[in-house]
């Protein structure tokens, strides 16, 4: 995930008539985060980089392995960013005990870490402003650090629904 320091108004009481100024960042400076989320104890892994690549890919597989090395199989669900398709990843994939299965292509919803990420944005970006990039940062990996399992027990349902696309096809009366 990149995120960025933007101010985001997503409520707030306006005298009709009145403009409001909100303070916002400038600049080119982002976060990049990559996390997992265990969907038996709720337990976030993340990890933070310059950018998203083969290497910090593998290095958040090898944060996966250690907090499961009693586990036998690891499933791990990805979308499909071209790293995790990287020959070094494949390579790194072969002698662990971690497989990888691919969502559908353009299936956000079906990915419980972007559940993940929403909250954060909710809880950290939604009408808050940060004065220097630092500020921001550090509020980021306080977050990643805390354990919010009662927040995402809600939010972290497997129950899905899935629609038969026949079924979901409109009939136009003629």
């Amino acid at each position: 995930m990149i995120i960025y320091p933007d101010t985001s108004a997503q409520y707030g009481w306006i005298l009709k008539g009145e403009t409001k100024l909100l303070p916002s960042n400038s600049g080119r400076q982002r976060l990049n985060i990559q996390g997992a989320i265990n969907l038996d104890n709720h337990q976030l892994i993340s990890t933070v980089h310059e950018t998203l690549d083969k290497y910090s890919t593998i290095e958040i597989l090898k944060k996966i392995e250690a907090k499961h090395r009693f586990d036998s199989k690891i499933y791990v669900l990805v979308d499909n960013a071209g790293y995790y398709r990287a020959q070094e990843v494949k390579e790194y994939l072969k002698k662990s005990k971690i497989k990888l299965v691919f969502l559908p292509p353009y299936a956000p919803h079906l990915s419980l870490i972007e559940r993940v990420w929403r909250y954060m944005k909710k809880m950290l970006l939604y009408n808050q402003y940060y004065q220097t990039f630092q500020e921001f940062k550090n509020s980021i990996l306080d977050f990643l650090k805390k354990s919010h399992r009662k927040a995402f027990k809600s939010l972290l349902t497997e129950k899905f629904h899935f629609v038969n696309p026949k079924s979901s096809v409109l009939k136009l009366a003629s």
